[in-house]
């Protein structure tokens, strides 16, 4: 199961295949989740594999750390079946109540303050704030290549997407990240006030209005003259 790979020794020189069954999660290009009854795995295959968001799949691949996660590398896939996504009505909820509610799978839409983002290597990841606590959206890129959503850091955004628990080794949720079709799915509700830019704007006008009151006041004066 994924939950075993927890107790191995990553970092040991030569490790031996492993083999895994579960659902897909999520995809992205040549990255995916995959989902068993103990927990979830970021994989990677060649992005030539023919699958996609709900195929049940045999695994084979070697386990690695990446960014202190467990990966699963050079993956070989099989296909043994397909279950469709359920027509889940997403969840309205906050980031703690998403750790305290919610499981690997469920449909949610979560908000927050955006702090940074990236284009990683076949998908996008988006950093979001809620009430001190932090989560990652994954956005996928699909099969071609595509500029990331450009969002200020400091605006206020949404997103509907399959949650995904990243955990302690007592099982605990550590975090959440948020899994997303596209970066398209990603919503700005408000973006954040750039205060130079604002001042600049402000000064042009007012010199804009001085320069205006002035050329009145003179030809007032002509007029009288």
């Amino acid at each position: 199961s994924i939950q075993s790979l927890r107790s191995m020794d990553v970092h040991q020189r030569f490790l031996p295949a492993v083999r895994l069954r579960g659902r897909v999660l999520w995809r992205s290009a040549d990255k995916f989740v995959l989902e068993d009854e103990s927990g979830t795995l970021f994989a990677q295959t060649p992005s030539t594999a023919s699958f996609r968001v709900g195929d049940r799949l045999d695994v084979v691949g070697f386990p690695v750390v990446a960014n202190g996660m467990d990966r699963l590398q050079d993956a070989e896939i099989r296909k043994l079946g397909y279950d469709p996504p359920g027509p889940e009505r997403p969840r309205q909820w906050s980031l703690a109540q998403a750790l305290h509610r919610g499981k690997d799978g469920d449909t949610a839409t979560l908000s927050g303050t955006l702090i940074a983002e990236a284009a990683e290597d076949g998908f996008y990841q988006f950093a979001i704030e809620d009430h001190g606590g932090r989560f990652d959206v994954l956005a996928s890129a699909g099969t071609e290549s595509g500029q990331a959503l450009t969002i200020r850091p400091g605006a206020r955004v949404q997103a509907t997407g399959t949650l995904r628990f990243l955990r302690y080794l007592n099982h605990r949720p550590a975090s959440i990240q948020l899994l997303v079709k596209s970066p398209n799915d990603i919503v700005i509700a408000s973006g954040s006030v750039n205060w130079g830019e604002l001042l600049l704007v402000l000064g042009g006008c007012l010199a804009v209005g001085i320069a205006f009151w002035i050329f009145q006041m003179r030809r007032t004066l002509r007029a009288k003259t």
